[in-house]
């Protein structure tokens, strides 16, 4: 009902995924010709590469130069599902023993199910080999120290945290929800795969552990994706091309009666 009042007073609606777009066209019966699609943009300079992971920021042994870091960022809680994450990266040690003393995985974030996680670390004898620390201040730096990211949520908009890990110029691992798939190119720059499915997982984890040339070609790919398609500056130019739209006729003269109608009815 409120949608509907306040819809003659709307010129341009803006979504931030085109998952979005579909459901305001669809399901909200807006006409697709006032909806604009724009993704929020990620700080490159902030999230960016680098040559040497930062010290200071994980546990001892994490930081060998033969380990590789999984990561992920997020929320403990039910809908980020972090626990087959745990349990991936378990079925992977457990059925590659020689990958055991590579191999560390970090879930750094704060929320109800933190204590259940950490449960489920020691039943999984994990505990030498992950490092859940609750909260973390500086996340741009919690990612340059990681090799690959995971995001195993059940549910997702856009993810600014999968722009950041890929502007961090991290291979990206995601579920195939919402908008990840818009964001991840699979094969490209990462892999999709189905909630909760624990085997596939693993195997796309064990790929960018073996394969190091895989690793670093979707790592480039993140970057590159990130700096053209998902940098704040790409996101000022199209909420500049919509201002301007709805500002100036297609004459380019001020549309200052229509305008001026809006500010004072």
């Amino acid at each position: 009902m409120l949608r509907r009042l306040h819809s003659p007073l709307i010129d341009r609606y803006v979504t931030v995924s085109k998952d979005l777009e579909r459901y305001l066209s669809r399901r909200v019966g807006i006409a697709p010709s006032r909806i604009t699609q724009i993704y929020n943009g990620v700080d490159t300079e902030r999230f960016a590469p680098v040559q040497e992971k930062p010290g200071g920021v994980l546990p001892n042994g994490f930081l060998d130069d033969r380990r590789i870091v999984i990561g992920s960022v997020g929320r403990i809680q039910a809908v980020k599902d972090h626990a087959t994450l745990v349990r991936a990266f378990a079925a992977v040690i457990q059925t590659q023993s020689d990958l055991a003393s590579r191999m560390r995985l970090t879930i750094v974030g704060d929320g109800p199910l933190l204590g259940d996680l950490r449960t489920l670390v020691k039943e999984l004898f994990l505990d030498d080999l992950t490092w859940l620390p609750g909260a973390v201040d500086d996340i741009s730096r919690v990612l340059q120290t990681f090799d690959v990211f995971v995001l195993p949520s059940l549910a997702e908009g856009i993810s600014n945290t999968l722009l950041e890990a890929m502007a961090t110029g991290l291979p990206v691992v995601a579920t195939a929800v919402g908008g990840n798939g818009e964001l991840v190119e699979d094969g490209k720059l990462g892999r999709l795969f189905r909630p909760g499915d624990v085997q596939t997982l693993a195997r796309f984890l064990t790929e960018y552990v073996r394969d190091q040339q895989l690793r670093e070609a979707h790592a480039r790919a993140a970057r590159r994706a990130a700096a053209e398609r998902f940098g704040i500056d790409a996101m000022v130019d199209q909420y500049q091309a919509i201002y301007s739209a709805l500002c100036y006729g297609a004459d380019g003269a001020w549309r200052e009666t229509h305008m001026s109608s809006r500010s004072t009815g």
